[in-house]
């Protein structure tokens, strides 16, 4: 039986960001699949918490190799918060989000407050003049959002 939550999410995330996703460093069709969505999911998440457009929220996806564990990074200099995603597409629909990538995402955030971005991947590194913006600035605040297709809750030690 097909997952309709599921399915609805899958059809958003195609229309809203078909051919503005970067897939480029994805090599095996089958991956560019999974890559699409968990990207994709993880730009829509800035959409809805920031309100911008899909354009740029396409634009702030850092996933890829060496990524510290973040998958997106957007500046909202409006509202003054620099937003740091992880996100997992479970294309069944089942499972949750494991200690190992919750503490995997914990890492990447305290490399980014402590502006230790050595080793990042280009894509984090050309957000570095934003996240050093955001960092030294008293009046911005770091949110972090963990967003995934699982049907299970986080448990509360991950």
């Amino acid at each position: 039986m097909a997952n309709l939550n599921l399915m609805r999410v899958q059809t958003k995330l195609d229309e809203s960001f078909r051919n503005m996703i970067d897939l480029c460093d994805v090599k095996n069709p089958e991956e560019q699949i999974n890559k699409f969505y968990t990207r994709a999911l993880a730009a829509i998440a800035i959409v809805v918490r920031c309100g911008i457009d899909y354009d740029l929220a396409a634009k702030s996806i850092t996933d890829g190799y060496h990524d510290m564990g973040i998958d997106a990074i957007y500046n909202d200099s409006v509202q003054k918060k620099l937003v740091l995603v992880q996100s997992k597409w479970r294309r069944d629909g089942l499972g949750g989000v494991s200690q190992e990538e919750a503490q995997t995402f914990v890492e990447g955030i305290k490399r980014v407050i402590n502006l230790d971005l050595d080793g990042c991947n280009e894509k984090i590194s050309e957000k570095k003049q934003d996240i050093d913006v955001a960092i030294r600035d008293m009046d911005y605040q770091i949110e972090t959002i963990y967003c995934h297709t699982g049907s299970q809750q986080m448990n509360d030690y991950a």
